[in-house]
C-alpha cells in the first residue's frame, strides 16, 4: 500500500544498513489467489526498492 511504501521509504537508509539479503518462502494459497499473488509482487518491488534484495523460495 501507499502508506507502507512512505514508511519504507523514509526509514530507507537505516532499513538497507541492516538487510541486505532475505529469504521469502512463497508458496501455499499466496500462489492459488489473485490478490495474494498481487500483494506478494508489490512487496518484492517494494523492497527492491528500499535496497533489500529478496530472495524467493519455494514452500508448498
Amino acid at each position: 500500500s501507499g502508506a507502507a511504501a512512505d514508511d519504507l521509504s523514509r526509514a530507507g537508509a537505516a532499513v538497507k544498513a541492516r538487510i541486505s539479503n532475505t529469504v521469502i518462502k512463497y508458496g501455499g494459497n499466496a500462489m492459488e489467489s489473485e490478490e495474494l499473488k498481487t500483494g506478494f509482487a508489490r512487496d518484492i518491488v517494494l523492497m527492491k526498492a528500499v535496497g533489500i534484495n529478496p530472495v524467493v523460495v519455494h514452500g508448498g
